[in-house]
């Protein structure tokens, strides 16, 4: 996978195996059961968490975050 934290076609009860010996605050990002949806799966407090997400909305703040840490201003403050 090209991302550590997208794991794909993943059931809830797999991803309770993943994420239960994580440290709080761990995540993980799956597809959805929902069509044109992702679940973004949250380890907290020993509670997992979890939060659908429009595609179209996660892809729009994706590309927002990958611009700014791509660009020349936040690499040169940054620095």
């Amino acid at each position: 996978c090209l991302y550590s934290w997208f794991f794909g076609d993943l059931s809830s009860d797999e991803c309770q195996f993943f994420l239960s010996d994580e440290p709080s605050g761990s995540y993980l990002i799956r597809f959805s059961s929902q069509v044109n949806n992702l679940t973004l799966s949250v380890l907290f407090d020993n509670v997992i968490q979890h939060h659908r997400l429009e595609v179209r909305i996660f892809l729009r703040i994706f590309s927002s975050i990958l611009t700014l840490l791509t660009s020349d201003y936040w690499m040169v403050e940054y620095i």
